[in-house]
């Protein structure tokens, strides 16, 4: 038996009427005697893959079976009477026509459900091949006018078909390869995630949704690849903060300081920059995540032999206890955290001011908690 329902093809057979939302159009030509690769046309790649949603409308007209006839014209009682041929057109409406679609791929079926007059529901489903293997495939979509006697002569067709490819129900198959074959190689991830479009579609949502699988399930995967991984996930979704800040935050680990405070400025600019009364929890956080970045940098980035490195560092620590403090989180682990190294940063300054700040920040931290 086979892999079943990795994507649905809904086809719409309509006349007329507007097309909402981005398309990719294409023509069925007459001629096709046999299922044939539609051109298309559009903001993304006409390529379908496994977990996406296809929308297809069809419309237009089709002269199916035109036919000649002899007819006669002038003279006088039919004498001296003119012949001439005449074409007979057999106009139809592209829902009056068998129109076959389907995929270029030998080892997949699409069998068809007629929900009403207008809408077909089509499952594919694997006959051969594996999960594995059909996950990397980009499919094409194939059509042309399955109608006996058509006139390859005379017959035309102006046949306009629309393809919206929607990629978000991909993400979950995404996930489940992940899970399922573990791949721990950058290059076997990055494979993946660039069949089809729904890095184009959704790159945030399909960002923090890889990192958080691999965050929760796949830890030491995460080790192995998070930097890459991370610049990958930049580069394709360059206004995700929190890509940003966690890509800092591994250069920060890796000892790429330099390329830790560059992204880390950049998210602090661009998160300062909004409203503060629009400011919501989740900027918050990803600002004093951003902070933090910074105060590491300060203390790692000398080891310590800059005079002023340490007081950097805790400046870095006030600015992002504020913004925890902002968003109400100050019983959270991650303040805790905080205060910790702010606490630590105070006690390598030296001074006697240092350290009894540093006691008084504990103190004040075990006071709210208790």
């Amino acid at each position: 038996m086979g892999t079943k329902i990795f994507f649905i093809l809904c086809i719409y057979l309509l006349y007329a009427g507007i097309i909402h939302g981005q398309n990719l159009e294409g023509n069925i030509t007459y001629a096709w005697q046999s299922p044939q690769k539609v051109l298309f046309n559009g903001p993304y790649r006409p390529l379908i893959s496994l977990g996406d949603s296809v929308k297809i409308t069809i419309r237009g007209t089709v002269d199916l079976r035109p036919y000649e006839v002899e007819k006669k014209r002038g003279g006088f009682l039919g004498i001296g009477a003119k012949r001439y041929r005449e074409i007979v057109h057999d106009y139809k409406n592209a829902d009056q026509v068998n129109i076959f679609t389907g995929i270029d791929e030998t080892n997949w079926r699409i069998s068809a459900k007629q929900v009403d007059r207008e809408t077909q529901v089509l499952t594919a489903t694997m006959e051969n091949g594996s999960f594995f293997d059909g996950m990397k495939k980009n499919l094409s979509l194939l059509a042309f006018i399955e109608e006996p006697g058509k006139n390859l002569v005379q017959g035309t067709a102006n046949l306009i078909i629309r393809m919206e490819i929607d990629s978000r129900p991909r993400i979950a198959q995404i996930i489940k390869y992940l899970r399922d074959y573990q791949p721990n190689e950058f290059t076997a991830i990055r494979e993946l995630l660039e069949v089809g479009n729904v890095m184009k579609q959704y790159p945030n949502e399909l960002c923090d949704e890889l990192f958080n699988f691999y965050k929760n399930e796949q830890q030491e995967t995460l080790k192995i690849v998070k930097t890459e991984l991370l610049q990958y996930l930049l580069l394709k979704s360059p206004d995700n903060s929190a890509i940003r800040v966690k890509l800092a935050d591994s250069y920060l680990q890796d000892g790429n300081f330099e390329g830790a405070k560059q992204q880390a400025k950049i998210e602090i600019a661009r998160l300062k920059a909004i409203d503060p009364t629009k400011m919501t929890t989740d900027n918050r956080v990803l600002l004093a995540d951003a902070y933090i970045v910074m105060a590491g940098t300060a203390e790692l980035e000398q080891q310590g032999t800059q005079a002023n490195a340490f007081q950097v560092a805790v400046s870095f620590y006030k600015l992002a206890g504020d913004q925890y403090k902002q968003s109400g989180m100050e019983k959270h682990p991650k303040c805790r955290d905080l205060i910790l190294k702010q606490s630590k940063a105070l006690q390598r300054i030296g001074s006697r001011a240092a350290f009894e700040e540093a006691v008084h920040l504990l103190e004040g931290y075990l006071a709210k908690t208790e």
